[in-house]
Formats: C-alpha cells, sequence, structure tokens
C-alpha cells in the first residue's frame, strides 16, 4: 500500500534540542537518537540509533534554517514490516504505524506535512514473474527501462515526467543484491508507482498531512490511479517457439514501425498490408493485456484497504 513518504515537522520550542537552535556543531541526543552534525545546520540521526528505538528503517533528520524542522523520511510499509516491503502492508496498520512512530518520538506524527517523494503499490501472486517485466509491453506509448543488478533484470520500469511505474520481482531483486537470507519462499510481482506529492494534489488526492494516509476516501482515489496505470499498459509477449519466420517478421514490425512507416507500407503494399495486419491482430488476441493487471491490482487494492 503506502511505501516512501517524507515528511516535516514544526515541533514546539520546548521540543527542540538547544543544540538545533544553536545552530551548534556537536553531538547530541534527543527521544533515544543519537544526531551528528553534517552540512549547513543540519543534524542526522544515526542508523544505530534508530534501529535501537524500532525505526531503523527511516531517515531523522533536524534542520535550522528560518526555522528549526524535524524531517522523517524512508518507508512505512518497511518500519511496519522489518524492512522488507514484499509483503501485505494494510490500510489499518497505517494508522498503527503511525501511532508507533508518534510513541517513539513523544509528538503527534500524524500531524507532519507531507512532501515531496512519495511512492505506493501491491504485492502480486504469480507463478511467471518474468513474463510480466521481460515481455515486450508499452505504457502510454512508452517502452520500459530495465531494472536489473549485477547485469541480471528484475523488473522492468515505465519513467515519465511526473511519476514512474514499476514492476519487478521482489525475490530476484532480493537474490540479485544479496540482502536477505533465506530467499523468498514464493514469486511475487510488485506494481508500484513512485510519484510525488505535489502531483497526487495535481490529481485531486487531498494529501498534505500524514493523518491524511489514514482517510480512506484517500486510499481510494490512490488505489484508482495505481488500477488506471495499470489498465494502460499493454503486455506483448514475444512469438512462442515454433513460430515461422513470416510470424515473427510481421510481429516485429508492427510492434515497432512508426506512424510514417505504417502508412507507406498501407501506400506501396495495400493487398499484403492488410492482410498481414489481421494476421498480427489475431497475435494480438492472444495476448495478456491490461485487463489482467488492472482487475488483479484493484482486487488486490481493495483486500488490502479492507483489512
Amino acid at each position: 500500500m503506502i511505501d516512501f513518504i517524507s515528511t516535516k515537522s514544526i515541533l514546539p520550542s520546548g521540543m527542540i534540542p538547544p543544540t538545533v537552535q544553536n545552530g551548534e556543531k556537536a553531538a547530541f541526543e534527543w527521544q533515544g537518537l543519537e544526531f551528528m552534525p553534517t552540512v549547513d545546520n543540519t543534524y542526522r540521526a544515526t542508523k544505530e540509533s534508530l534501529q535501537a528505538v524500532g525505526l531503523g528503517n527511516l531517515n531523522a533528520v533536524f534542520r535550522n534554517g528560518t526555522a528549526a524542522t524535524f524531517h522523517l523520511s524512508n518507508s512505512l510499509h518497511k518500519v511496519a514490516h522489518n524492512g522488507i516491503n514484499h509483503t501485505d502492508f494494510t490500510f489499518s496498520e497505517i494508522g498503527q504505524t503511525v501511532e508507533r512512530i508518534s510513541d517513539t518520538l513523544g509528538f503527534d506524527f500524524g500531524n507532519a506535512s507531507l512532501s515531496g517523494r512519495f511512492e505506493f503499490g501491491v504485492n502480486l501472486e504469480t507463478d511467471e514473474p518474468k513474463s510480466y517485466y521481460q515481455a515486450e509491453q508499452t505504457y502510454r506509448c512508452h517502452k520500459p527501462d530495465r531494472m536489473h543488478s549485477k547485469g541480471k533484470q528484475y523488473g522492468a520500469v515505465f519513467c515519465l515526467s511526473s511519476y514512474n511505474v514499476k514492476i519487478y520481482s521482489p525475490r530476484s531483486k532480493i537474490a540479485l543484491q544479496g540482502k536477505a537470507k533465506p530467499l523468498l519462499e514464493s514469486d511475487l510481482i510488485r506494481f508500484e508507482i513512485a510519484t510525488s506529492i505535489s502531483y497526487l494534489r495535481q490529481r485531486k488526492v487531498n494529501l498534505h498531512k500524514v493523518k491524511d494516509l489514514m482517510d480512506e476516501r484517500n486510499l481510494q482515489e490512490l488505489g484508482k490511479i495505481l488500477t488506471d496505470t495499470a489498465k494502460q499498459i499493454k503486455i506483448i509477449p514475444l512469438p512462442p517457439n515454433g513460430s515461422n519466420l513470416a510470424q515473427s517478421e510481421i510481429w516485429y514490425f508492427f510492434n515497432n514501425a512508426t506512424p510514417a512507416e505504417l502508412k507507406h507500407c498501407r501506400k506501396t503494399q495495400k493487398s499484403s498490408f492488410y492482410r498481414h495486419r489481421d494476421q498480427f491482430e489475431e497475435m494480438l488476441m492472444q495476448c495478456r493485456g491490461n485487463g489482467e493487471y488492472s482487475m488483479k491490482v484493484a482486487a488486490k487494492w481493495a483486500e488490502l484497504l479492507a483489512a
């Protein structure tokens, strides 16, 4: 459900460490966290102290600019599930996680402002994860880039100006990066959107504070965006083994030809063009299209929202 968030809190003056207020270049302790000075009046909590209070997957920073502010970022999902996001993170767990962070830090984290990067998605069960990210596919006329590690592909990402759409295998990613043992017993596909709070507001999603993530109406809107995105992805598997040369050439041409090339071919080879186009459309009918993506995504989001 909800993964990466970025937040900012303006704390009461009594909660701001004197070191931050005075702009001193010194380490200090606050709410069980150890902070070290970095650059530009910034103080960053150590990973060890974050792990000690149960927030090991978050980044915590104090900044002293025109006002002293406290920034918390990273994956809510990973905070709740011990550093992983290939499990199911439910609607009720969002509230529980926000409450846990509030108790740990001693202020109402629900009132923290949301800004910048924001990620949300679902994990889908599948027996053939590679068919989702190694197949020929398009999203709004965009071709994906490979997600890879050590030269091996574990997913695909569509990079657009305001958001990215990721489709990848958590199991393959973990195996390639060697981050966890034992490996996942079952395979999944993670379908995820990485975007910004400002873009989501443009899409009429009312996300301003962390507590807005606990408003079911906002989660329903995020689910619609995720489902609509999935609906626009077209998966076009490669021709099956055994296809003859003519079939493979037809498949390749109609998948990759530009509008100008299609127009020229239609004009100069009219009879064969329409015959080959019909053959291509017959092959397309056998492809897994956007319907399967969107139905699985919608069903999973509804399941998480109800739990």
